[in-house]
């Protein structure tokens, strides 16, 4: 089975699950990732950036940890201010259903990829800090790693996902971050108000598939000798 790589406008990738009708941000949104819309005229400003960081503190992509992996990806955010971003980014882009994230969860959870293809990919093609921050991710995680555990679907964050007319967060994270989640496809978090800013909750995008440009790069499975290693 392969999976198709591309970017977004800003050059962080999204994978294509195959089947599905759309493609996802291959890891949570980032600080730095979100700290470009936020140089952009977008109604947000330096003191509400503070507000997150007090919840969540900011850690850089050239030298985190996995102790404080979290500090990467934008936390105690809402999703109205999520989907501000995902209108920034372009047509296309939304915050998931949970049937879309946890159809994403399920495929990635059956698969390890051949990730060489996609820092290749990256390294010519995408943002540097996506480059490297799944460069990194990648020395971390042990060799039977599935791309849910890479994608941090497990062992990230917990995420924002549509659920009807309702809110709830979606994910495994670790239980030093979030306890007391473990199966995200039974599993939810609802919040007792989504006004509330929750140093645990973030959000990855989706793009439906209609939106998305030609082009891109198949991931494969690696090879049996890959494997072994």
């Amino acid at each position: 089975m392969s999976m198709r790589l591309s970017c977004d406008p800003k050059g962080f990738p999204l994978l294509s699950p195959p089947g599905a009708a759309f493609d996802i941000h291959l890891l949570p949104v980032s600080k730095v990732q979100f700290e470009r819309f936020l140089a952009e005229p977008c109604g947000f400003g330096d003191a509400w950036y503070e507000t997150l960081l007090t919840l969540n503190q900011r850690a850089s992509y050239r030298r985190f940890t996995e102790a404080d992996r979290e500090r990467l990806f934008l936390t105690g955010v809402l999703p109205k201010e999520a989907l501000a971003f995902a209108i920034w980014l372009g047509p296309g882009f939304d915050l998931p259903t949970t049937d879309e994230w946890r159809m994403a969860y399920r495929t990635f959870d059956a698969l390890r990829l051949n990730w060489a293809e996609a820092l290749r990919f990256l390294s010519g093609r995408g943002a540097v800090p996506a480059h490297d921050m799944l460069e990194e991710l990648l020395r971390q995680q042990p060799p039977a790693a599935t791309a849910s555990d890479v994608t941090l679907m497990r062992g990230g964050v917990l995420e924002w996902a549509r659920q009807g007319s309702h809110w709830v967060g979606l994910g495994a994270p670790r239980h030093t971050f979030y306890p007391n989640l473990y199966e995200p496809c039974n599993d939810e978090f609802r919040p007792l108000n989504t006004n509330d800013r929750l140093p645990f909750l973030g959000f990855r995008l989706i793009r439906r598939r209609g939106n998305v440009p030609r082009g891109g790069w198949l991931v494969t499975r690696p090879r049996p000798e890959e494997q072994a290693r």
